[in-house]
């Protein structure tokens, strides 16, 4: 226990030390004046287990590994706020070209771009993402996230995990063989399959 409350305390204070300096960059960008013409994006590439699921670290494809932090400020908008639509980090680089204003390349890019979320917050975004992690391949949707472990010698499936977002994130109960989500998990699983 001592050395896990060593390794979370860790944890916070690299997350404190970080949000120091990103106010260091936010306060050089005023004292140069760029601050007005200036987009600011905040991102992560992974989260971080500190002990949920009784594991450590982001090697896994849980929640708490697969989703980030992601802040985009453009002092340009007139839009504001906070959105729960659906992302990836492919849709990053999309972004950033349509913001301003250059030529994306032509068919090389898996991802879209999320301006019409940034100008509607309460824009759903995508109807789902997908995430890969070894060999587990999850479907995320608004609602829920699937999970399937499949065996790299002949693709079958070893284990399959799902969760309801819209109960809890925490993904602490797999709900995957229950009765009442048989078509939900059959769904996903055709989409994850077929997409």
């Amino acid at each position: 226990d001592s050395i896990a409350i060593d390794l979370i305390h860790g944890y916070y204070a690299t997350i404190s030390y970080t949000d120091a300096l990103v106010g260091k960059i936010l306060d050089a960008l005023k004292e140069e004046g760029l601050e007005k013409n200036t987009i600011v994006l905040l991102v992560s590439d992974h989260g971080y287990n500190l002990q949920e699921h009784t594991q450590w670290a982001k090697f896994t494809n849980y929640n708490t590994s697969t989703q980030v932090p992601l802040i985009i400020y453009n002092p340009l908008s007139k839009t504001k706020g906070t959105t729960n639509a659906l992302t990836s980090l492919v849709d990053v680089y999309p972004t950033l070209v349509e913001l301003c204003e250059l030529d994306a390349p032509k068919k090389q890019l898996d991802g879209v771009s999320l301006v019409p979320v940034l100008n509607d917050p309460n824009s759903e975004g995508k109807k789902y993402v997908f995430i890969k992690k070894n060999n587990g391949f999850t479907l995320k949707t608004k609602d829920f996230s699937y999970t399937e472990f499949i065996k790299s010698r002949d693709n079958s499936t070893v284990a399959r995990m799902l969760y309801d977002h819209r109960s809890t994130k925490s993904e602490n109960i797999n709900i995957v063989h229950l009765k009442e989500f048989k078509s939900i998990a059959s769904e996903l699983s055709e989409t994850l399959h077929t997409a």
